[in-house]
């Protein structure tokens, strides 16, 4: 079980950093910038997939070091895993990287947890229904 999650939580990663970065290169052609705001904007997209996707994964690591096998099916942990830590991870890095306004950035800044959070629950419904 703890193999299959495992090899799931590096395919969500793997996913909701391609669908992110889809979805943010879609917003990015979008707007109308100048060539050296269009550069920045870039980058800094670049930067905010990856690291916001690793630092999610990261979080969810804790579900690999359950005892009791029967937490995996349970509604309550699982839930917990699954949501909390792309909820955490959005809380913490909003607080010490992001301004108190609320503009376009912040709202990107939302897409990959949302992402990741979709896809990690997909993957862990389906591991579940076929252990059990």
């Amino acid at each position: 079980m703890k193999k299959r999650l495992l090899l799931n939580l590096l395919l969500t990663l793997l996913l909701s950093m391609g669908i992110t970065g889809l979805i943010l290169s879609v917003w990015y052609n979008t707007v109308e910038m100048e060539f050296e705001e269009r550069q920045a904007t870039a980058i800094i997209f670049l930067f905010l997939t990856v690291f916001q996707n690793l630092a999610i994964a990261i979080f969810t690591l804790p579900i690999l070091f359950q005892i009791n096998n029967s937490n995996y099916s349970n509604k309550r942990t699982k839930n917990l895993y699954l949501l909390a830590s792309p909820l955490l991870v959005t809380l913490i890095l909003s607080v010490f990287y992001l301004s108190t306004t609320w503009d376009k950035i912040n709202i990107t800044f939302l897409v990959a947890p949302v992402s990741f959070y979709l896809i990690n629950r997909f993957f862990y419904n389906r591991s579940i229904k076929t252990n059990a």
